[in-house]
């Protein structure tokens, strides 16, 4: 029985054997500091677990001996001063500490110095204490906080870093600087950003429910006036037959209809000589219906436009980024609900936010619920327009509707129309240059057949009588009467007279004048056959001319 007990002894020591007890740990090394302060080695240091198998079991720095002094005044922080300057130093130092004993303490800052720098000049602008702007925020009032006010300390609020630092600051808080004062009066507001938000929201509310609620009152507007719109209408059915026509005998062709973007590509289809498009081709149909109806009550197509006054706002809006907003402003009023609890909950000394918020909470829930309503009647009359248009809603936007297909078009529609006013007015002006040059060569015509005229009698005149061609054209001299004796002619000659034109001597010398009374010699009518009623033909065609200068 005992060699069995002993046998047992032996079972319980011959079991699993116990694990080997843990290798003594490396003992910490000192790292005693240098009296004064060293230049840092960032060298890789290894850790003292990591050191078992490595070169550094064989290494060992306890033997190593160091000359301080050259490794102090080569290696210090700071340069190392002399004695001579320490001593001078020490007597300044209790000169200036003498004579600034009442000097005032130096200001104590604790944080970044751009958040030092931004919240000091918004702090500024505030023109009133800490304590006070803690007042304001805690009653909810308005008139010592307006929005940008409020924006600015929305901005500027502090982080939760930035409090515990001010917060642990065990020194005389009367030497913290401006702003961490400030950080300091305000740490213990509850829930502080979030009262500022919810006070934001509560200032700018009505303004942005009334842009949102005009917003869809002019996605309403708009789309009535796209789908009233007959001189667009009149357009689509134009189009529709010139499309047809041009698409005839094709699969293209026999259509009853097409979307909306097909009326942009009009401008895209140039004509064959490369001076228009079909877009100016479809205004020019369209203007030559309007002249037809002139009179009639029928609004022009050609002031299509006109009668979609409000594309060029309505094309800002998104109903998606609307329905983003109108989520927010709902989210906003949770919060505002939230936090309105938490403040009946856990009062306040000073704390006005669950009066201030929660008759606000109320009135603003009822605007918010029929402003869903409004939103949901029109997004429902804006698709049955897509609709009617035959287009999806699940993938033309608001934007791209009005936008890129209605003010698409229409923009396109009048810079055609502009082209064709200019193209008409060119060709008016050419016409009128054209007609006055024919004018003018008519009237060049005229003259130069009357100077033609009249050259063909001088030259008569010249075969007849070269000598005396020009006394025959010049006539005779006004309230004067001429001699005109023939003069006789030298003896020997044939005894003939010369021909003189009335009023005009002839060719030889002036006859010796005859004794008695002095008598004007009556002037000989002109021969026959002299040139005397050519000379008369002459007279009057220069008389016409000058008349006519």
């Amino acid at each position: 029985g005992g060699g069995g007990g002993g046998g047992g002894g032996g079972g319980g020591g011959g079991g699993l054997p116990l694990p080997p007890p843990a290798p003594p740990k490396r003992p910490k090394k000192p790292s005693a500091k240098p009296e004064v302060p060293m230049r840092s080695f960032f060298w890789s240091k290894i850790k003292d677990d990591d050191i078992d198998g490595t070169i550094w079991e064989e290494l060992d720095d306890a033997h190593v001996e160091l000359d301080l002094t050259t490794l102090t005044s080569q290696f210090a922080k700071n340069k190392q001063k002399t004695p001579e300057e320490l001593a001078e130093e020490a007597k300044k130092a209790a000169e200036k500490a003498a004579a600034g004993a009442a000097a005032k303490p130096k200001e104590v800052t604790l944080l970044d110095g751009k958040v030092l720098q931004n919240v000091g000049i918004a702090l500024a602008k505030y023109r009133m204490p800490a304590a006070q702007i803690r007042t304001a925020i805690l009653e909810m009032d308005e008139e010592k906080l307006d929005l940008d006010k409020l924006n600015s300390l929305y901005s500027l609020a502090p982080t939760a870093e930035e409090l515990t630092t001010v917060k642990e600051y065990d020194g005389d808080k009367a030497l913290l600087g401006k702003v961490e004062r400030f950080f300091l009066h305000i740490s213990d507001i509850p829930r502080y950003t979030d009262r500022l938000q919810c006070f934001i929201f509560k200032l700018k509310f009505d303004t942005q429910q009334e842009e949102l609620s005009d917003s869809l009152k002019l996605v309403q507007s708009s789309t009535g006036q796209v789908r009233d719109s007959k001189p667009l209408r009149q357009i689509m059915e134009t189009v529709l037959k010139v499309g047809n026509h041009l698409n005839g005998g094709t699969s293209r062709g026999g259509s009853y209809g097409y979307r909306l973007d097909s009326l942009t590509k009009l401008g895209n289809i140039k004509s064959i000589d490369n001076k228009q498009t079909l877009m100016n081709y479809v205004v020019a149909l369209c203007e030559a219906v309007d002249k037809t109806r002139a009179g009639n009550d029928a609004e022009p197509m050609l002031e299509v436009s006109s009668t979609m006054p409000d594309l060029e706002e309505v094309c800002r809006i998104s109903l998606s980024t609307w329905n983003n907003d109108y989520k927010g402003m709902k989210k906003m009023l949770t919060l505002i609900e939230t936090q309105a609890a938490a403040a009946r909950k856990t009062p306040f000394e000073g704390d006005t936010f669950a009066d201030v918020m929660e008759p606000f909470l109320q009135h603003a829930t009822g605007v918010i619920n029929e402003l869903g309503k409004q939103y949901d009647r029109v997004v429902k009359f804006f698709e049955d327009t897509l609709i009617l248009f035959a287009e999806d809603p699940k993938k033309v936007a608001c934007e791209d509707f009005f936008g890129d297909l209605v003010l698409g078009f229409t923009r396109a529609f009048d810079k055609a129309r502009n082209q064709n006013e200019k193209k008409r007015l060119m060709a008016e002006k050419a016409s009128k240059q054209k007609a006055a040059e024919g004018e003018k060569k008519k009237k060049t015509s005229t003259m130069k057949k009357g100077l033609s005229a009249v050259d063909k009698i001088t030259k008569k005149l010249r075969r007849e009588n070269p000598d005396d061609v020009m006394s025959k054209l010049r006539g005779p001299k006004k309230g004067k009467g001429r001699r005109g004796s023939a003069k006789t002619k030298a003896a020997g000659a044939d005894g003939e007279a010369g021909m003189a034109l009335p009023g005009m001597a002839g060719q030889g010398a002036r006859a010796p004048r005859a004794k008695g009374p002095r008598r004007l010699s009556a002037q000989a009518p002109p021969a026959k056959g002299a040139g005397g009623s050519k000379s008369g033909e002459l007279a009057s065609i220069f008389s016409r001319k000058a008349k006519k200068k």
